[in-house]
């Protein structure tokens, strides 16, 4: 695993902007960037993960995932032969 990621890796450690993550960081409510070089800046991934861990847990947006996961199962149900869905609508 990598030990630093650079302004350019960061979107796709922790799917957000790196404009949101600038306005998070100038709130004090983001890991602050390391400077590597003159040119260049890094974010330390032992960081980044500890603030992940200090996320609170989604409530709201994780019903809709599960509703989104059992409708995606009850359309594999209904796919698979012998399934009751078409057993029903036979009779």
């Amino acid at each position: 695993m990598k030990l630093v990621v650079d302004k350019y890796e960061l979107p796709t450690v922790i799917t957000l902007g790196y404009p949101t993550v600038r306005r998070l960081m100038l709130a004090g409510k983001f890991p602050l960037a390391r400077q590597l070089s003159d040119g260049r800046v890094g974010w330390v991934m032992s960081e980044i993960q500890d603030w992940l861990t200090k996320r609170p847990v989604a409530s709201g947006g994780l019903r809709g995932e599960q509703t989104r996961l059992r409708k995606a199962t009850d359309r594999e149900r209904a796919r698979k032969p012998g399934s009751r869905k078409k057993k029903a609508a036979m009779t």
